[in-house]
């Protein structure tokens, strides 16, 4: 039986639940961690007390979202200490230890036992996740697969990511210390910086697509009034529909709503281009590949006031969050954090501009990156 075939049963085997742990300690492992499941923990993964049955796609959700919101700081933690995860939408919670292995020379981050419980009592600090995310345990294993190799620079410590950065711009020929001599300083402020991505929580499926060819026209659209953003609203309630790419109907509807809500200046935004630094600027993509930094600066050098990196337009909030362009931060921040890169600022706060923006990404005919 396939392993995604028993979302929906009741017990789940100790092999399956070992493949998950061996997935699992694939991903930890780039932040020096090893992820261990007691017997106890299986046991009480199949436990009638649960009411609903956990199931693997719960277990892989609630790893992979804690892992990506709060790995770096789980992995300072000290020897022995103990907290809770927890996932919000799920009500499942894990209990864990941690256990430095001088052998192995990881963290084993012990699951102590499990269980689904709305108010789960623990005077242990917990790590709180719960996005709603529908990615089937399938799709989660294979976002396992093809992230384990990734240096996400979030989680990736200092002594590997330079390692990593100095064995590429060798083999470019080049010396990491001659293209960025403050590398060790930058890189621990772009992590920094990389902090705001878990006060937004977005997955990548939800993150709008406005490419740079597309920002001429954004900017014009939004001020003339064509998005439907403020009441009144044409169609009654004001909503950023997800389905555009494939309702073209709706989407031709969606970029003039704004001109159709019988007041045709209430949805006019004054954005403002404008220069900003790079380490005034918030991510909220919370995966920026440390791969994708150093290839582009070892094959084309820092990024330099006029430069691509500098030139192509970013979009930001008006509390200087990233809409999209994260890669071209990450580059500035890693080569030098001042530069100052081509923004446009809209005056508009973040939940809404992204909701905003994804749905116009789509109405032009821009689909969500995966």
């Amino acid at each position: 039986m396939k392993l995604v075939d028993r979302l929906n049963e009741r017990d789940i085997k100790k092999s399956e639940l070992d493949r998950i742990e061996v997935l699992l300690d694939k991903l930890f492992s780039a932040i020096g961690m090893d992820v261990e499941f007691t017997k106890h923990f299986h046991d009480r993964l199949n436990d009638p007390r649960n009411g609903k049955p956990i199931t693997l796609d719960e277990l892989s959700k609630l790893y992979i979202e804690v892992f990506r919101a709060y790995g770096k700081k789980i992995s300072s933690l000290p020897d022995e200490a103990e907290a809770v995860m927890k996932d919000m939408a799920s009500d499942v919670n894990v209990p864990f230890v941690l256990d430095y292995n001088k052998k192995s020379g990881l963290i084993e981050m012990i699951a102590k036992t499990v269980m689904r419980k709305k108010d789960f009592k623990s005077k242990t600090k917990f790590y709180k996740v719960g996005r709603k995310n529908e990615m089937k345990l399938a799709e989660r294993i294979y976002t396992l697969l093809n992230e384990e190799n990734k240096l996400n620079v979030d989680n990736v410590p200092l002594d590997k990511a330079r390692a990593y950065a100095e064995e590429q711009f060798k083999k470019a020929g080049k010396e990491l210390d001659d293209v960025i001599p403050d590398f060790d300083s930058n890189y621990k402020k772009l992590q920094k910086r990389m902090d705001f991505a878990s006060l937004i929580k977005i997955d990548r499926i939800d993150m709008p697509v406005i490419e740079p060819k597309d920002i001429k026209k954004f900017e014009d659209d939004i001020k003339a009034g064509k998005i439907d953003i403020f009441k009144p609203a044409a169609h009654g309630d004001i909503a950023f529909p997800k389905d555009l790419v494939t309702n073209r109907e709706a989407a031709k509807d969606f970029l003039t709503l704004g001109l159709k809500d019988g007041n045709e200046k209430d949805d006019r935004i004054k954005a403002k281009m404008t220069t900003m630094a790079a380490n005034k600027l918030k991510p909220i993509q919370d995966e920026i590949w440390l791969e994708k930094l150093v290839e582009m600066i070892a094959k084309f050098g820092p990024p330099l006031a006029g430069s691509p990196v500098a030139s192509a337009t970013i979009i930001v909030s008006k509390e200087g969050y990233i809409l999209d362009g994260h890669h071209r931060f990450g580059q500035a921040m890693l080569a030098n954090p001042t530069l100052k890169l081509k923004a446009l600022v809209i005056p508009m706060d973040i939940d809404t501009l992204i909701k905003m923006g994804r749905s116009y990404g789509n109405a032009i005919g821009n689909k969500q990156k995966q």
